[in-house]
C-alpha cells in the first residue's frame, strides 16, 4: 500500500480522476500537467470540472521544433490562449502556468542525445515533462507505473476501458525512449520496478556532477 499524502507533491497528468479509484491511486493532488486538448476540449470541461480546481497546473503544447513564440501564439496546436486569457481574468490568483515549447524541444534533444537510434521529432508526452518538473522540485520522485511491471495490461488508461498498447509503446511520443532512460535514472530495486510498480529517481539538487 503506498500512502499518497505521505507525499509533499503529487502530480497527476491530463484528465486522471482519483474518485472511485482512491485506493489504488490516492486522493491527494497539488499539481497538474496538462496537454492543451484537455485545456480546450469541451469533452474535458476545463476549467469547470473541480478535477482542475484548487491546484497548480502546468500547461502545454507542441509548437514546431523552429516555431518562434509569436509563431507559437499565432498557430498552436490547440487555441489554448484565450481558455488561458479568460481563466487569469476570473481568476486572477490561479496557479495556472504556460510551458514555453522551447523546453519541449530541449527535453526531447536530451532524448535523442540518449538514444542509440534516430528518434522521430515528435514532444515528449506529459509524463516525462511531469518527470523533468519533479525532478527540479524535489529531492527524490517516485513514478508509479512508468516503467511497465508485471502487471502491465493492453488499457491505456487507468480510468478508461480503451485498449491502446500504443500508449504505452509510443505511436506518437518518443514512449520507448523516455522509459528507457527513466529506467536508468532509477535507483531503487528491480523488484520495486517490475513487481511492486514504481521507479525512484534522484533529484537534481541530489547529483553530484564532475568533469
Amino acid at each position: 500500500m503506498v500512502y499518497y499524502h505521505s507525499h509533499d507533491m503529487v502530480l497527476r497528468f491530463n484528465n486522471a480522476p482519483t474518485g472511485n479509484y482512491t485506493d489504488d491511486v490516492g486522493s491527494k493532488t497539488t499539481f497538474r500537467v496538462l496537454n492543451s486538448q484537455v485545456v480546450t476540449k469541451r469533452e474535458f470541461n476545463f476549467p469547470e470540472d473541480p478535477l482542475y480546481k484548487n491546484i497548480s497546473i502546468l500547461i502545454w503544447d507542441p509548437a514546431n521544433y523552429s516555431s518562434t513564440l509569436e509563431e507559437w501564439y499565432q498557430h498552436p496546436d490547440f487555441p489554448l490562449f484565450p481558455v488561458y486569457k479568460k481563466l487569469l481574468e476570473q481568476q486572477s490568483d490561479a496557479d495556472v502556468h504556460l510551458l514555453k515549447p522551447q523546453v519541449l524541444w530541449e527535453l526531447w534533444g536530451v532524448l535523442q542525445d540518449s538514444s542509440p537510434y534516430r528518434l522521430r521529432r515528435n514532444p515528449p508526452s506529459s509524463g516525462f515533462i511531469g518527470v523533468w518538473f519533479s525532478m527540479h522540485r524535489c529531492r527524490r520522485v517516485r513514478v508509479f507505473e512508468y516503467v511497465p511491471s508485471t502487471r502491465a495490461t493492453r488499457r491505456c488508461h487507468y480510468h478508461a476501458s480503451r485498449d491502446d498498447t500504443a500508449c504505452t509503446l509510443g505511436a506518437w511520443h518518443p514512449l520507448a525512449q523516455e522509459k528507457a532512460l527513466a529506467e536508468r535514472m532509477r535507483d531503487n530495486s528491480d523488484l520495486d520496478v517490475f513487481q511492486r510498480g514504481f521507479i525512484d529517481i534522484p533529484g537534481v539538487q541530489t547529483v553530484t556532477c564532475t568533469d
